[in-house]
């Protein structure tokens, strides 16, 4: 049965995460950073990894499903694998899959067919308190169309597939009706497609939609070869003695791959286990790393604001300097700052001489500028159009910084690759107070 995706409307949390995502987004390299003809200014979009990778045509297009439930019921991977099993579908998952508290939780599972074993996975967000047996009250109202979704339900769960940028995944949308056929059998619930304008439909009517979905399985199509679930488990909760047995028996899972591409390493820095961190580090771990969303260690630990630990890993050999232009060009003080702390050089530059300062002025982040100047930033740096800061400067018509500028030494009479001066922008971009006062400078009547 093929239905439609929508995009998750948390798809935004990753824009949000901007700072794991954009600030994430391993920053401008040769070529990427463009001048504009008419204002000076660098194209901001300078990821060196394309954007094409998370447009909103390819960036966590989902499929969902709901599931009302009229009873609480112990969840657990036993109790889920079992009722899958009696919908003729036989399904291994993790036996520490985090179920009862999930939260947008990816649990892997693997899939036994007559073609072979299907690899693939689910996201599963179960409802506030279904721990503790006193799970939050859903609304019986259907949350786009307004009419009834089921009537006495205490709650709802969430089952997702296809939740994250990178290759799709189509045996996610099949196990997906599965486990929600599951849950909904436990629970005494129905299972609701909001692609398909919220028609509930009950479990004794699911036999046909499940029919399709087991005869479509491909294990060609197997989403992960290995998973070491409970290595990242271990890893976020700070584990560090299992951890470290884990890799032991197993040193292939040092730089293994969650479902949104993130390793071990990663994973230790996001929730800020730093001993399992350098435990790690010292392993071997992977340092330039990206996940699915274009982040790396260097921006997780800058999010944390570890300057310790982004000290050690720029020491043991991680780039911090696409992120740092990143920051510059997007104006993220606190981030570029601890990039500093942490030993990033204030002359970093893309290969096109786009420096920090340079980054900084042409997208109006003059505060930063300054701080850049007053932690030794060179004035007189050019890219290699010959474009200086003072030009930046001028063509925006930012008085102050012009003076700062000039009072730090940059060059007045510098001529860009294009033989224009400062001057010459100021007046081309309609500065008057620009223009007097580097008029005024050169000893020229205003």
């Amino acid at each position: 049965m093929t239905r439609a995706t929508r995009t998750a409307p948390w798809a935004a949390l990753w824009g949000g995460v901007a700072a794991l995502a954009l600030g994430a987004c391993r920053c401008a390299d040769d070529g990427a950073v463009r001048e504009r003809a008419e204002d000076d200014r660098p194209a901001t979009a300078i990821c060196n990894e394309t954007l094409s990778e998370t447009t909103a045509d390819n960036i966590a297009m989902s499929f969902d499903l709901v599931v009302p439930v009229k009873r609480w019921f112990e969840l657990s991977p036993a109790s889920l694998t079992e009722e899958i099993r009696k919908l003729d579908l036989t399904v291994k998952m993790p036996p520490t899959a985090r179920l009862k508290n999930a939260n947008m939780e990816y649990v892997p599972v693997e899939i036994a067919t007559d073609k072979g074993t299907v690899r693939t996975g689910f996201t599963l967000t179960a409802p506030g308190g279904w721990a503790s047996g006193q799970p939050e009250r859903e609304s019986t109202e259907g949350a786009d169309k307004g009419r009834p979704v089921l009537q006495g339900a205490i709650a709802r769960f969430d089952v997702s597939a296809k939740t994250r940028p990178g290759p799709e995944d189509d045996n996610e949308v099949r196990a997906a009706w599965f486990v929600a056929a599951a849950l909904a059998r436990l629970g005494d619930g129905v299972v609701v497609d909001p692609q398909e304008e919220n028609e509930p439909i009950s479990t004794s009517h699911l036999n046909d939609t499940l029919a399709d979905e087991a005869g479509s399985l491909d294990p060609g199509a197997s989403a992960w070869e290995f998973y070491p679930y409970e290595l990242f488990l271990a890893v976020e909760e700070g584990e560090r003695d299992k951890v470290a047995k884990l890799l032991d028996a197993d040193p292939r899972a040092l730089n293994a791959r969650d479902a949104s591409g993130n390793t071990p390493l990663m994973l230790a820095v996001l929730h800020g286990n730093a001993d399992v961190t350098r435990d790690l580090v010292a392993r071997g771990a992977d340092l330039c790393a990206n996940n699915r969303y274009h982040a790396s260690v260097v921006d997780f630990a800058i999010k944390a604001g570890e300057v310790r630990l982004l000290r050690e890993l720029i020491a043991r050999g991680a780039d911090p300097t696409r992120v740092a232009l990143f920051a510059a060009s997007s104006g993220d003080v606190p981030g570029l700052m601890v990039l500093l702390n942490a030993g990033c050089p204030v002359e970093a530059a893309t290969a096109s001489g786009w420096t920090l300062l340079l980054l900084a002025i042409s997208e109006g982040h003059f505060e930063l500028a300054k701080r850049l100047v007053d932690r030794g930033a060179r004035v007189t740096a050019e890219n290699e159009d010959g474009v200086t800061a003072l030009m930046l400067a001028a063509s925006a018509g930012h008085l102050a910084t012009v003076e700062m500028l000039l009072a730090r030494g940059a060059d007045l009479t510098h001529q860009a690759a294009d033989g224009s001066t400062a001057l010459d922008r100021a007046s081309q971009h309609g500065h008057p107070e620009v223009v007097r006062l580097l008029k005024q400078r050169l000893g020229r009547t205003p």
